[in-house]
């Protein structure tokens, strides 16, 4: 009884501090992601930016669905994530949608998480302008998202790793818009998420057979070093790849919204083929500790870039849909 209401008494505490946001630094420089730079980034040609964005904006004005196959490997400019994720989700099979008096219902209630969120909010993209100051409104926003996600879904309820995503798409949603978008997208994931974990296993075990199928040499090296995939692929699934470098983040989940969750283990294959001729160069400890820091290691855009087209040689080789039914039976 003692120890249920001292936890009880730190959720009730965590709550408190997130009930009115502290003010917001002012004057900081940010890059074109809204990561804080200590000086003014410099200007860069926009033009292929503006080309890219004229297209996209071209599709979704006529409807033209089919063109985004190949468009979304292109990327989505940041100024449209909203509207393209938006347009793409709402087209999607069971979509839902949670209006703001019900949304206002389930974030002020309390879920018996507040605590867990709290901490893993002030460790969640501090260097972004968002998140930069404690208990500001974009960490305010974040933590009534996840708590109100925690009433939603019970079954869930709040999982390590949620604070992650969750805040890479605070970036390019409104708080509401955040909630909807969250409920989305886990919806056929819940299993990965609930409190065993429940879908890990065979996610791992079909990763386990795209890496043999597509990228064997990668597998079996690890395979002979005796390096379990779960080190460092478990926490890729679990943040959703939300942890890398920002322009690879952003790159994957524009796959990841169109493609459904199938196209995850893609860019497992794709990351490690990226970087096979660095891992045959390690042995041990050295080779645990490289494979654990790839989604710390800063890219360079044409990195992104081959990244990215080694995800669309992945997933030509696969059946999405297949992988997709497999994950959702769950």
């Amino acid at each position: 009884m003692a120890k249920s209401s001292a936890k009880e008494n730190e959720n009730c505490q965590a709550r408190l501090l997130y009930q009115y946001p502290k003010p917001t630094t002012k004057d900081l420089f940010t890059d074109t992601f809204g990561f804080i730079t200590k000086t003014k980034e410099a200007e860069s040609s926009m033009h292929s930016v503006f080309k890219l964005k004229h297209r996209w904006e071209r599709m979704l004005n006529d409807g033209r669905t089919e063109c985004m196959d190949g468009m979304v490997f292109k990327g989505v400019p940041v100024f449209l994530k909203n509207r393209v994720w938006t347009y793409v989700l709402r087209g999607k099979n069971k979509h839902k949608e949670v209006g703001w008096e019900e949304y206002e219902k389930l974030r002020d209630m309390h879920s018996g998480f507040e605590y867990q969120i709290h901490v893993d909010i002030q460790r969640t993209f501090r260097n972004h302008i968002l998140f930069y100051d404690a208990f500001g409104e974009g960490q305010c926003k974040l933590f009534r998202v996840l708590v109100a996600y925690a009433n939603y879904n019970p079954h869930i309820g709040y999982c390590q790793g949620m604070a992650s995503f969750t805040g890479l798409i605070l970036m390019y949603f409104d708080e509401l818009e955040v909630f909807n978008v969250l409920i989305n997208i886990l919806s056929t994931l819940n299993a990965l998420f609930d409190t065993q974990l429940s879908l890990l296993p065979t996610l791992m075990s079909v990763q386990k057979e795209v890496f043999i199928l597509v990228i064997p040499e990668v597998y079996y090296l690890l395979k002979n070093e005796n390096v379990d995939l779960c080190l460092f692929v478990y926490s890729w699934y679990l943040t959703l790849f939300s942890r890398f470098d920002i322009k690879l983040s952003l790159r994957i989940w524009d796959i990841f919204i169109f493609y459904g969750p199938a196209s995850l283990l893609a860019v497992s294959c794709a990351i490690l083929s990226f970087y096979v001729r660095r891992l045959g160069e390690m042995q041990g400890e050295c080779l645990v500790a490289f494979l654990s820091s790839l989604d710390s290691i800063a890219l360079a855009d044409s990195d992104v870039d081959c990244i990215i087209e080694k995800v669309k040689g992945v997933m030509e080789e696969i059946d999405l849909d297949d992988i997709n039914n497999v994950l959702e039976l769950y």
